[in-house]
């Protein structure tokens, strides 16, 4: 069974309460706990639903041990290096000055 951790940011109160019925919440807007993948797909999908801003970790057996993901409106993504998971900031598209 996969390790997941969530950290939210401003979540509905009853996205919270959901959550809590499958994570510990271990700090106040962090979640972890050992779930199945089937439970894993689930909570995902609840969190594209709900417009949830969150971080998703989980564990996987791949190179480097664990997947992020991060939902939700952020100025974060996460980029792919060679399996190599990093977390960069997107760009703010600047407007062209306009002259007197």
């Amino acid at each position: 069974m996969p390790l997941m951790v969530i950290s939210l940011n401003r979540p509905k109160p009853s996205v919270r309460g959901w959550l809590k019925r499958y994570l510990v919440e271990i700090d106040e807007m962090v979640f972890s706990g050992h779930v199945t993948s089937g439970i894993v797909d689930l909570i995902e999908r609840k969190l594209e639903q709900t417009e949830t801003r969150a971080t998703v970790v989980v564990s996987r057996q791949n190179e480097i041990g664990f997947d992020v993901r991060i939902m939700g409106q952020s100025d974060r993504e996460v980029r792919d290096f060679d399996g190599l998971k990093l977390v960069a900031r997107r760009r703010q598209k600047v407007g062209t000055l306009k002259r007197l």
